[in-house]
């Protein structure tokens, strides 16, 4: 959030997407939150430029952040045992 204020000057990010990272992060633990993120970001992406693609309004159409939170969070519960398989087998040795 802070960051994106710095880089652009215009608030991206509203205080109730930090309170539900961390609020996601309180009942998954820390170590879930920057998969949970990662998802999150990835899916933001495809519909924001989507968004951006399809409607004449360019990249300042506001898209609520929670929505793709809620998304990640859910997609991180369901892909679990298989992300840390995942991570576990493509470790450096």
């Amino acid at each position: 959030r802070w960051g994106h204020m710095k880089l652009s000057g215009v608030e991206g990010m509203g205080l109730g997407d930090v309170k539900l990272a961390g609020t996601i992060g309180a009942f998954l633990g820390w170590y879930a939150l920057p998969m949970v993120l990662f998802m999150s970001a990835i899916t933001g992406l495809i519909v924001g430029g989507g968004v951006i693609l399809f409607t004449k309004k360019g990249g300042r159409t506001p898209i609520p952040f929670g929505t793709f939170l809620a998304l990640g969070t859910v997609a991180y519960i369901m892909a679990e045992p298989w992300l840390w398989v995942l991570i576990k087998t493509a470790s450096f040795r």
